[in-house]
């Protein structure tokens, strides 16, 4: 979809509109394919009931062809840069994980083209007045550079439009700006070797990570909970429900990035949102961390 018919979209497309931008995946097993990385936190978000549009790069090849099918079945709109250098990124299910990179994929991510980033920033620009939010997913596929975060995070300041981010990586300066960071504990390595239910150690971590960034931030510790860390504020804990399965851990964090996406687009604060992130991925809000 071009700039001019990103503009020719209804109202209710365009009202309150949440922009995902980011790594954008297939999950594929013998049987099946799914949408996986920014795709399925963008379907979510639509399945939610708020409009969304999504950015990123795929292959000019047939993993390609059925994301866009499976986005346009849903009534997604797409900003796509399609590459013919490489193919499609592709998660071999049911490790759609959101937060491994093309480490543990079974190709290699696409390159970037100039071209998709002066669309994103174009697009953002053309819908100043009706975005709401905008949610870069680093998944570590490279989409995310670091001149197209810098520009988004100018561009959104002089706007007044918030960013949430979901990382997949340790330099967190580049984040500088961003409203929300939601970063996984067992895949950080700026948390590797500390206790996920280890309040303090977890603590001291992202402590450097909200100076770097003067952000509100997440800690998501798989089955040990989550974590709410914002200003002064004591921090929120989750316990995760009794019969939490590692392996459906993805599917429930998925779930909690869209929601907790949709729950500030909606004007939410942000315990609000956590509240109801949790929620909507099933896992009880057991209050504070004694």
């Amino acid at each position: 979809m071009s700039c001019s018919e990103i503009l020719k979209l209804d109202e209710y497309q365009r009202k309150s509109r949440i922009l995902v931008i980011g790594d954008i995946m297939l999950a594929r097993d013998e049987a099946s394919c799914d949408l996986a990385g920014a795709a399925k936190i963008a379907s979510l978000i639509n399945k939610l009931g708020c409009p969304v549009l999504l950015a990123g790069m795929v292959g000019m090849d047939e993993e390609g062809d059925i994301l866009k099918h499976m986005l346009n079945n849903e009534g997604i709109p797409l900003i796509l840069g399609m590459l013919s250098t490489k193919p499609t990124t592709v998660k071999d299910s049911p490790a759609a994980r959101p937060w491994q990179g093309s480490g543990t994929d079974s190709n290699h991510g696409p390159d970037n083209g100039p071209g998709i980033f002066h669309d994103i920033l174009r697009v953002i620009a053309l819908l100043s007045d009706d975005l709401k939010l905008i949610a870069l997913c680093d998944f570590g596929n490279g989409i995310m550079t670091e001149g197209l975060v810098k520009a988004i995070m100018e561009i959104c300041g002089l706007r007044d439009i918030a960013v949430i981010v979901f990382a997949n990586c340790d330099d967190m300066n580049r984040f500088s700006g961003a409203d929300m960071v939601v970063i996984r504990a067992v895949s950080s390595k700026l948390l590797q070797g500390k206790s996920p239910d280890a309040l303090q150690q977890i603590s001291d971590t992202v402590s450097d990570v909200i100076s770097e960034t003067s952000s509100t931030c997440v800690v998501l510790c798989g089955a040990n909970g989550a974590y709410l860390f914002s200003g002064t504020d004591i921090p929120m804990y989750v316990q995760c429900s009794p019969g939490y399965q590692v392996n459906d851990s993805y599917d429930r964090e998925y779930m909690f990035m869209a929601a907790l996406t949709a729950g500030l687009s909606r004007g939410m604060s942000y315990k609000e949102a956590f509240t109801m992130a949790c929620s909507m991925a099933s896992i009880p809000i057991c209050g504070s961390h004694p």
